[in-house]
């Protein structure tokens, strides 16, 4: 059966249904992303601290190494979740192009108001 006829054949209650939960998870990715790039922040503004400390303080350089090395790791480890980030949006984008849900924000979306989608639907 193809596609079209599959979409065709859902009920509206159904569409609502995944609709509904296609807006959850673009909140939970957009609210994950959110606190992401604000850790992201936090790292780099830590490790800029340490670095103008140990420089303040005119001591051994490596005196402070071990510590910029470990937030050297966690920044790279930061950056590398957010590229995988990225890949999930990807990956909803195939699933909602697949369930039809175009007309949502999700995956990698033009950055719709999941409230103005649920009153359309409502």
């Amino acid at each position: 059966m193809s596609l079209a006829r599959n979409l065709a054949r859902r009920s509206d209650s159904e569409r609502c249904r995944q609709t509904e939960l296609a807006l959850s998870l673009t909140e939970q990715l957009r609210a994950f992303e959110a606190q992401l790039d604000h850790t992201n922040i936090g790292a780099g503004e830590l490790f800029a601290a340490v670095a103008a400390a140990r420089a303040s303080l005119d001591v051994e350089a490596r005196l402070a190494q071990g510590a910029l090395a470990n937030l050297a790791d966690v920044i790279e480890a930061l950056v590398g979740a957010r590229a995988k980030v990225i890949r999930a949006h990807a990956a909803l984008a195939g699933a909602r192009r697949r369930l039809d849900l175009d007309h949502l924000a999700m995956g990698d979306w033009p950055k719709v108001d999941p409230d103005k989608i649920r009153r359309r639907i409502g």
